[in-house]
């Protein structure tokens, strides 16, 4: 019955394997793909080896399998036989943590096949037997770690290992040995340990075993210390590892010698000779134990542990955040000049896979979690290693995205300010490795935080770090979210961030949408200009021609030469000298465009227009020329040929310019003031008829009298007497309220109620048309003024008088329109200026500062800024006003 159930067992087995096998996967364990079986490795224990992956990130593993149906290659028992060996390497491997034990990852167990999963592993025998072996200084490294497996197991676990061998030992690919073998591992106190049972089935078990076991079998290990067995079997694995395998002598001595080996040192370090004899004393109570082996290799200035550099290198890196500020700074030292090949020549290089896998990852690690630390200097050393010249440690493209960029990418959410610019200032180094998704969804939203910190120098380096990921980078970031962000720093107080935003964007320039280019480039660039740090305005410059052709033709007139002409006269000769550089290449950039342009509207015209003009006398000219061909185009034949006729007196000369009857403009004579018609007209001479034109009847004077003189021509006619157009204009009409709230107070603008309009060009004469005496108009300014209270402005001529306060010299309110209407400014204004208390300059009106001042007048006044500046005391060039 055991017989069929055993084999019904081994078909069910095999028959999983078979499936698991046809489907890639590990028999028994979920989420691991088997790879290649390892064929170097075959014969040399009880286990198979393989090569795997894992499904999720294919992260490389190793695979140990012990199936029932495989044969047997290394031991004459019966695989069945041999089954309790590999269940309780399985058992005590899933149950031992320790970093120098090989680590388990998953595993399955049934009654005819063990499966293993561990971390990618090589078995150091096959590393001795490979070309070239491993360096002195590797095996001594290895060695610390099997040594602190041992000690914990036989001190801390009180557990004997009992299978230490080159088969055993396992050698990660960053050089670290790992301890396997657990065939036979059992604790002192346990009675059904694999040792005492099946210690003997182990291959090699008796070349291997010690003195006592010879003598008492392996329960004979019960009465001494756990370290005993193991202790023996590092003094052959020593000389194993420096000289070679193990001596024939030792392997086939004579029924009644003890096998030794023998006692000379051969490749064995100095340092290492006499612990070595004591660890192989055949008397386990003298025999040294592997804790104290230990303890001698790591004693300070005497031990062979604490000189070694993998050794120091190590245990530096996993005490970095617990060091000296010293301390780091000569780590940082030591790793610079390895990455850097700076090393001295007469020291051998480090080994490749060390750097590689053991000091890159630790550097990874430390700097990932070493936030406020000083682990930010870390960053340029893992790069250069990461990807060194000579191409020793350089990784494949799966391990680099693994190893070195997802850490990075995560880094980007460190608050530390060291960390992210660290990670900026060498973005350039590893920008071309990130994914476009980790840049969008992890980088960018940490990123942009930046250009908003405190500290200038990471706003700058942000800035700066934009155009290595800007391809990286999706439309609505692009053309959204980052423009915002830089329409903030082009207006930052550092000058420095001002300059590398317009570069920014003068590279960003191709990447953006066509809308989005003639919305943002142009005002972006013309604020730059005129920004007040030289190289900003340089920076404009140059970012506009690299642009030129991203702006249509109309832009570039209309827009991009204007604002660049401010630059033309710049107080800096470099800006200017860039200016007319940059003007001379938009001009033949807008003739290039327009060459081939039509132009309709004068085609026809074209024979009889005159060229174009090189210089100002030309233009002159050909703008007189221009003129004239007009006129004597509209005019006929029979026109052009009767001759000049006077013009009928009975016309009017209201306008500055008469319509001709075919529609020609003809320009009107300017006559003089003095010799102007006797009828009143209005002030400036605009809006009014002539009633009649003098008749000269003749020459004004005989040049040929000798009698004569030119006083008569330079006294001419007397100057008609004028009226007050003011008081026909009040006395015929009521003043007219203003509409609405009223605007700024501004001398010499327009008013659409007025009919008599005083040009800003005329002098006070023109401005002003009273014509009397000095005395007189003095006498009624007075009048006028004594009816003010000089603090408050109160006028008290009117019943229905109100108050009009001011606050400063620049600003006042009125509270009522009708009054101040009434109070005729324009006479009160020159002798106000210069009333004691100025309580309301007409001046400071001009430039109210809010907009609820406001100062109506009648609509039949506008005073010019030339009177109030002129008339200072009522009287101007003998003429009172």
């Amino acid at each position: 019955m055991n017989f069929l159930s055993s084999i019904s067992s081994s078909l069910i087995s095999a028959g999983s394997a078979a499936l698991a096998n046809a489907s890639g996967g590990v028999p028994g364990v979920q989420g691991y793909q088997l790879g290649d079986k390892v064929l170097a490795y075959e014969g040399k224990s009880i286990w198979t080896q393989w090569s795997g992956t894992k499904k999720d990130d294919s992260t490389p593993v190793s695979v140990f399998s012990f199936d029932l149906s495989s044969p047997s290659h290394i031991s004459s028992h019966d695989r069945r036989s041999l089954f309790p060996l590999a269940r309780n390497a399985f058992r005590k491997l899933r149950a031992l943590r320790h970093p120098n034990i090989l680590k388990f990852l998953d595993g399955s167990e049934t009654d005819s096949a063990i499966w293993i999963v561990t971390e990618p592993v090589r078995s150091l025998a096959l590393e001795l037997e490979g070309h070239g072996g491993l360096s002195e200084e590797s095996k001594v490294y290895g060695l610390l770690h099997v040594c602190t497996a041992l000690g914990f197991l036989n001190r801390d676990g009180q557990s004997v290992h009992g299978g230490l061998r080159t088969t055993s030992v396992w050698v990660t690919p960053g050089g670290e040995w790992k301890l396997g073998g657990m065939e036979v591992c059992s604790r002192l106190d346990e009675p059904d340990g694999a040792m005492w049972h099946v210690g003997g089935l182990l291959p090699d078990s008796r070349t291997h075993a010690p003195p006592e076991v010879r003598r008492g079998g392996w329960t004979a290990l019960k009465e001494y210390d756990a370290s005993t067995l193991d202790s023996y079997l590092l003094h052959l694995f020593l000389y194993t590892i420096f000289n070679g395998p193990l001596p024939t002598s030792y392997l086939s001595p004579s029924a009644s010698e003890t096998p030794s080996l023998p006692q000379v040192r051969g490749s064995i370090l100095p340092a290492l000779f006499q612990p070595w004899r004591r660890l192989g004393n055949p008397n386990p109570a003298a025999r040294l134990k592997t804790s104290a082996f230990l303890d001698l290799g790591n004693h300070p200035g005497e031990g062979w542990w604490t000189s070694n550099r993998l050794v120091k290198l190590s245990t530096a890196l996993e005490g970095f955040s617990l060091a000296t500020e010293d301390e780091r700074m000569g780590l940082i030292r030591t790793l610079k000049a390895i990455s850097s090949g700076a090393a001295n020549a007469k020291t051998a290089p480090l080994p490749s896979g060390f750097l590689k896998y053991k000091v890159l990852p630790s550097l990874v690690h430390t700097l990932e979690f070493s936030s406020g630390s000083g682990g930010a200097p870390l960053l340029p050393v893992i790069l250069d290693l990461s990807s060194s010249s000579d191409g020793s440690t350089n990784l494949d493209e799966k391990e680099y995205q693994r190893d070195v960029i997802q850490p990075l990418v995560r880094m980007y959410a460190t608050p530390d300010r060291a960390i992210r610019m660290a990670l900026l200032e060498n973005l350039e180094r590893y920008a071309d490795k990130l994914q476009n998704k980790d840049v969008n969804e992890k980088v960018w939203p940490h990123l942009q935080t930046g250009f908003g910190d405190v500290v200038p120098v990471i706003r700058e380096a942000t800035v700066k770090a934009i155009p290595l990921i800007a391809t990286k980078l999706n439309d609505r970031i692009l053309n959204n979210d980052l423009l915002r962000v830089l329409s903030k720093t082009q207006t930052d107080v550092e000058p420095g961030i001002r300059t590398n935003t317009c570069i920014l964007l003068s590279r960003l320039s191709r990447h953006l949408q066509t809308s989005t280019q003639r919305k943002v480039l142009i005002p972006a660039f013309a604020r730059a200009l005129r920004d007040p740090f030289v190289h900003a305005r340089i920076a404009g410059l140059m970012a506009l021609m690299a642009t030129c052709e991203v702006f249509e033709k109309e832009d570039l007139a209309g827009k991009v030469i204007p604002a660049m002409s401010i630059c033309l006269v710049d107080r800096e000769k470099t800006v200017r000298d860039q200016a007319f550089k940059a003007i001379d290449m938009f001009v033949k950039k807008c003739e290039s465009l327009t060459a081939s342009m039509q132009s309709p509207a004068l085609q026809a015209a074209s024979q009889t227009q005159p060229g174009l003009a090189t210089n100002a006398a030309g233009a002159a000219g050909a703008l007189a020329g221009w003129a004239f061909a007009s006129v004597s185009k509209k005019l006929s034949s029979a026109e052009m040929a009767a001759p000049i006729e006077r013009r009928d007196s009975s016309q009017s000369i209201s306008s500055v310019n008469a319509p001709a009857t075919n529609g020609a403009t003809v320009p009107a004579s300017r006559t003089s003031t003095d010799s102007a018609s006797a009828s009143p007209q209005v002030p400036g001479g605009f809006g009014g008829v002539a009633k009649g034109t003098e008749d000269w009847g003749g020459d004004l004077i005989d040049v040929n009298d000798d009698d004569a003189d030119w006083d008569e021509f330079e006294s001419g006619q007397p100057v008609p007497a004028r009226i007050d157009p003011f008081a026909a204009r009040l006395s015929s009409s009521k003043p007219k309220p203003a509409r609405g709230r009223g605007g700024s107070l501004r001398l010499g603008a327009a008013s659409r109620s007025s009919g008599l309009r005083i040009p800003l060009d005329m002098d006070a004469t023109d401005s002003w048309d009273l014509d009397e005496s000095a005395e007189d108009a003095i006498n009624r300014i007075a009048t006028f003024l004594a009816s003010f209270d000089a603090d408050s402005l109160r006028y008290t001529g009117f019943p229905s008088s109100r108050t009009c306060t001011s606050s400063n010299f620049r600003t006042f309110r009125c509270d009522s329109s009708s009054t101040v209407t009434r109070l005729a400014p324009s006479l009160a204004a020159p002798a106000l200026r210069n009333s004691p208390s100025r309580a309301c300059s007409p001046v400071d009106v001009d430039r109210p500062a809010h907009r609820d001042a406001r100062l109506p007048r009648p609509p039949t006044f506008r005073p010019t800024i030339s009177f109030f500046d002129t008339c200072q005391y009522g009287v101007w060039n003998g003429r009172a006003h």
